[in-house]
């Protein structure tokens, strides 16, 4: 599944045909939106996490730039923690100046060289050989460059927040004794596809809840 190309996913029917459907719940800009968490945590704040994080950083961050659109910070925080390169620019018709300062101000939004800080602490701790992602989970970084500590920290631990989120939402299907109708058949990344026979479709927004808790 993880290799099968999004055009051909009609591929995959529901056992019940017609009156059911394969369905993909996933979690939206998950890693970013889990080191926006992870910095009110480390901050001692409360604030809601924005559900449209692209948003969120275009009308915090550059409200007063027209050039910047929301696919352009989409494009920056990509460079920023994914450590993806500067191609994604080329057609903006921005200077260099300008996309390095783009950069920095998402990497202020996110904290990335204070958590970068931590995690460089970790790993002479170590020796370099692991870190921890946030819930004490250990990390093998031996082959690992400093740059992409990040990068680990933060797939890491959004793999088990979707996990978490996963577990709580077949442990409510069992719980309301509808696992013959509704029934998880595999994951993808940060989603989660069920095949869901047509009369239990009203449970979709109350699973989505569960999942997001």
């Amino acid at each position: 599944i993880l290799l099968l190309k999004k055009k051909h996913r009609n591929i995959i029917e529901s056992r019940w045909g017609n009156d059911g459907s394969v369905i993909i719940f996933d979690y939206q800009s998950l890693e970013p939106r889990t080191l926006l968490a992870i910095n009110q945590i480390r901050n001692k704040t409360n604030k809601e996490i924005p559900r449209d994080i692209y948003k969120h950083i275009l009308n915090t961050c550059f409200k007063s730039d027209s050039s910047v659109s929301r696919n352009n910070v989409k494009q920056i925080v990509l460079c920023v923690l994914y450590n993806a390169g500067k191609d994604f620019f080329i057609d903006t018709g921005w200077d260099y100046n300008k996309i390095d300062f783009l950069i920095k101000t998402v990497k202020e939004y996110f904290s990335v060289d204070e958590m970068n800080y931590l995690l460089i602490k970790q790993a002479e701790e170590s020796g370099w050989t692991s870190i921890e992602n946030h819930h004490g989970r250990r990390i093998d970084i031996s082959d690992c460059e400093q740059y992409k500590l990040l990068n680990y920290f933060l797939q890491s631990t959004a793999v088990d927040i979707a996990m978490l989120g996963f577990k709580q939402i077949i442990d409510f299907i069992v719980y309301m004794d509808k696992q013959e109708e509704i029934v998880p058949v595999f994951t993808l990344h940060d989603g989660i596809g069920f095949d869901i026979k047509n009369t239990s479709r009203y449970m979709i927004p109350t699973l989505l809840k569960i999942g997001s808790i």
